[in-house]
């Protein structure tokens, strides 16, 4: 026992090398995150969001008029500058040949239905002011959630739950 013990304490230690390696500083906001080697970032915190209010009702381009309610990601600068890189070696967002390697989903938290969705994000905290359109005929949904989703790694991070409160301003 005593020997597997010191097996994996001098295994432990080589390995440090390979795991600060794996270590990259992101210059433009200062944190540092960690990858694996394929460039991967399997440790992040959830998205944190909140509700921050509703906007003005507007008309779209395709006739509807809408309700905004106003959402952010509140620890945004806790992602990786990395994952908002433009990616046109991955599948487009439409007509977006270079759409973002991680795309930002809001979901019904009833239904886990995709709502809407952002693919040109190119910093983290594009993510501060997301807007959730939703038709005046269609019901609001009682709460939703943010789903990133990092297309390069096949990897998610899903935030916590919160309630829309349409009284709100």
């Amino acid at each position: 026992m005593k020997t597997l013990k010191q097996l994996l304490i001098i295994l432990s230690v080589s390995l440090l090398p390979i795991c600060i390696s794996n270590c990259k500083k992101d210059d433009d906001m200062g944190m540092i995150y960690y990858k694996d080697s394929l460039g991967c970032f399997p440790h992040l915190l959830s998205p944190d969001l909140i509700y921050t209010g509703n906007k003005v009702a507007y008309r779209g381009a395709d006739g509807n008029a809408y309700n905004h309610y106003k959402l952010s990601i509140q620890n945004c600068i806790s992602f990786p500058v990395e994952l908002f890189t433009l990616s046109s070696d991955l599948p487009p967002c439409g007509l977006n040949q270079k759409a973002s390697r991680t795309w930002v989903n809001i979901n019904n938290s009833e239904t886990d239905e995709h709502i809407y969705g952002y693919c040109g994000f190119t910093k983290p905290c594009d993510a501060s002011e997301l807007l959730l359109p939703v038709p005046f005929s269609d019901t609001i949904p009682f709460g939703v959630y943010v789903k990133y989703i990092d297309r390069k790694c096949e990897l998610e991070y899903v935030s916590n739950v919160i309630e829309i409160d349409p009284g709100a301003s």
